[in-house]
Formats: C-alpha cells, structure tokens, sequence
C-alpha cells in the first residue's frame, strides 16, 4: 500500500518539542526550508538547516525536530525503489538496485553542496496538484543522485 506522501509532496511545520517521524518504506527525501533542526536515528544525530538535503532509508528510525523554539519547516516525499524499476533501461536498473545501500540510514547533502541547490531548484518548480507532472518533477528529483 502506498502512502499519502509517496510521490506527492508534503509540507511539515514542527514547534517547539514536536518530533516527525521517518517513513518505514523506502526512501524519504527532505528539504529543509526554515529554521535549523536535528535529526536523529539509531547511529547518529545531525544537525539540519536551510537549504540541506536528507535521504532517509526506511530502516533508519530517523526522527526530526527542531532545534530551537524556531519552528522547522521541510517539505519530503517518499518513493519505493521497487516502483522504479520499470522506468528504467536494461543498463540504468543496476543503478536502482543499490539505491538503498547507497542511501544507509541517513544521508545529508549540505546546502553548500551543488546537489542540495540542485535538488530545491528542482522542487521550486514542483506544481501544486498532483497529477503526472507533479510527480514527474518529484521523480526527477530522486534521480538527481543516482
């Protein structure tokens, strides 16, 4: 079964104590918007501001939260690799084979990094309703790593 936010993106506004919880299927991809925050998971914890990139795996157990009484908003999408596999060339699908050990727990992709400007520029141009264009964009996102 698929989850309200696979393939379709979500905005979260944390305060205070709040904490979200990782998704427990595939990979979740977050952007980090406003605010600093940490995140944590079972071998680490990392801090987390404006303008970075998290790829959690599904067994990561990773929670967010913000780091102050700011209020951290992120935006996230979820994708299964499984799902993916008929999008791709004979060549292309060893790529999504490893997708999840690429992404082991947690990745970050700082904002310094041209990845992380990469992928918000990419989602600022994510259309609002959901419908094939919208996860086309979102698609294109996820595929900006591999």
């Amino acid at each position: 079964m698929l989850t309200p936010d696979y393939l379709s993106l979500a905005s979260v506004r944390l305060k205070g104590r709040e904490k979200w919880v990782g998704r427990t299927a595939g990979l979740t991809f977050i952007f980090i918007r406003v605010a600093g925050g940490q995140c944590v998971w079972r071998k680490g914890r990392q801090h987390v501001g404006p303008g970075d990139v998290l790829v959690l795996n599904a067994g990561s157990g990773a929670q967010l939260s913000p780091a102050t009484t700011r209020s951290l908003v992120f935006s996230f999408f979820s994708v299964n690799d499984e799902h993916l596999f008929p999008l791709f060339g004979s060549k292309e699908i060893m790529l999504v084979r490893g997708i999840n050990e690429l992404f082991n727990g947690v990745t970050l992709y700082p904002a310094s990094k041209a990845l992380a400007a990469r992928c918000h520029q990419l989602l600022r141009d994510v259309a609002q309703e959901v419908d094939l264009d919208h996860r086309g964009q979102l698609l294109r996102i996820a595929a900006a790593r591999a």
